[in-house]
């Protein structure tokens, strides 16, 4: 359990901020959980945990903090809405109420909604919670028939989570929904708000999900919630979109744009957009470019996660070696087919954006008239083939094509080769970045 930093209470409500486990010395800028309950002193996500005392636990959470930079895909701020009742006699009725009367006073009367059967481990019977929409002029408006819209999770609360607090679940019952705060905004004013960038002028990035770009052929389309797209001008019955995969702008239908930008899974975008609200007339390239590689060194170089940077190429390259035996040859094939496909087709990786920094590098080179930068544009071209490289070899494999030199082994080996020669050439490039002057 989290270590309680402080707790306020003001008109029967208590706010209650928690730390992460092992935090010592919590300051403001740390990562912390916000609770606000009623006559409610703790709550855990995954065991509702209630005290004994009190004579009807309710509540709601407030939010998770983290101490982390805001990007086109990251907030600082995940908000969370999670509302749990007990109480003797609950009931699922109780339930499809509090529902309807909640998606009612937020989306307005004159809707249809549906409670679809689900699994949640803490809840039984579990059920997702539907809304109908309808598509006006190329919108999506909630309130209609012509499909359903998942927005939040729902169910009773399960007997042995009440027996876990103490309870007797013959008497006391509940029940417990949740939903992002976010994804119900921007499903209720997330094609406006572009529309009214768009109209002023702006173009508008936006991160959305492969899958459901219609424009793109069946083979390329897969689950995959991090795509980026700059969004142009809308046309009729879409938008026009300039996407970095193809060399000239298509258009996308204004469903299709809408499923790709508010769809679940990992690291769904939510339908986060980004813009630039001015342009320095006079930027410092000088700067800018320091800054830059700064980061990528760090991120490369310092990063502590095993997943990310020099040790994520390490760990990759040993599941790949390691693949064939542990998940059997077909099983391997396809995920071996999923990192290529990532790397060479979406461009996550791989030897491309080897290629691209290369040629920042080339051209940050002549800006600082810088030898040593220019030395390491070619070294890094020269990894670039050997991504390349594991690119061919990895295809090869995966068609069982080729002699049977071409293996699961060294398609590994070519990415721990990537990986040494990387960190040298990274350690190399932050000692040349402390010396240039912005």
């Amino acid at each position: 359990m989290n270590d309680v930093v402080d707790t306020r209470t003001k008109n029967g409500w208590t706010a209650t901020i928690y730390y992460d486990q092992g935090c010592e010395n919590p300051r403001d800028d740390d990562s912390h959980f916000l609770f606000l309950g009623l006559k409610h002193r703790r709550y855990e996500i995954g065991d509702e945990t209630i005290d004994h005392d009190m004579d009807c636990p309710n509540g709601c959470d407030g939010g998770f903090l983290y101490n982390e930079a805001t990007d086109a895909t990251h907030l600082a701020v995940f908000h969370q809405l999670e509302c749990l009742v007990v109480d003797r006699g609950i009931t699922f009725g109780h339930l499809a109420g509090t529902i309807d009367m909640f998606t009612k006073a937020f989306f307005g009367e004159g809707f249809n909604s549906r409670l679809r059967p689900s699994y949640f481990p803490f809840t039984e019977p579990s059920v997702e919670v539907d809304v109908g929409y309808s598509v006006v002029k190329g919108k999506r408006v909630i309130g209609g028939s012509e499909g359903w819209m998942e927005v939040l999770g729902s169910g009773m609360v399960h007997r042995k989570v009440i027996e876990a607090c103490g309870l007797d679940p013959d008497v006391w019952q509940g029940f417990a929904f949740g939903t992002g705060v976010d994804r119900l905004a921007m499903l209720k004013y997330g094609m406006d708000d572009l529309r009214a960038l768009l109209a002023s002028g702006n173009i508008v990035g936006l991160t959305t999900n492969i899958y459901w770009l219609s424009y793109f052929p069946d083979r390329f389309r897969f689950q995959f919630n991090g795509h980026n797209i700059i969004v142009l001008r809308e046309v009729k019955d879409g938008f026009r979109v300039a996407d970095p995969v193809l060399d000239h702008p298509v258009d996308c239908l204004t469903e299709d744009l809408e499923r790709a930008r508010f769809a679940r899974g990992p690291l769904e975008s939510k339908g986060y957009m980004y813009y630039a609200k001015s342009v320095n007339p006079r930027p410092n390239f000088r700067k800018a470019c320091i800054d830059a590689i700064k980061d990528s060194c760090n991120m490369m170089l310092r990063t502590p996660f095993p997943f990310v940077g020099l040790m994520g190429m390490r760990y990759l390259a040993r599941q790949i070696i390691k693949s064939p035996t542990v998940l059997g040859v077909r099983e391997a094939r396809r995920r071996l087919a999923n990192v290529v496909r990532m790397q060479e087709e979406v461009g996550t990786g791989g030897a491309g954006f080897r290629f691209m920094y290369a040629a920042f590098l080339q051209e940050a080179a002549a800006l600082f008239g810088s030898d040593e930068l220019a030395g390491l544009s070619k070294e890094m071209t020269s990894i670039g083939d050997i991504w390349r490289q594991f690119a061919v070899v990895s295809a090869r494999v995966i068609k069982e094509r080729g002699s049977g030199e071409e293996t699961f082994a060294k398609a590994g080996g070519l990415v721990l080769i990537c990986a040494g020669r990387e960190e040298q050439f990274f350690r190399d490039l932050d000692s040349v970045v402390r010396k240039l002057k912005a």
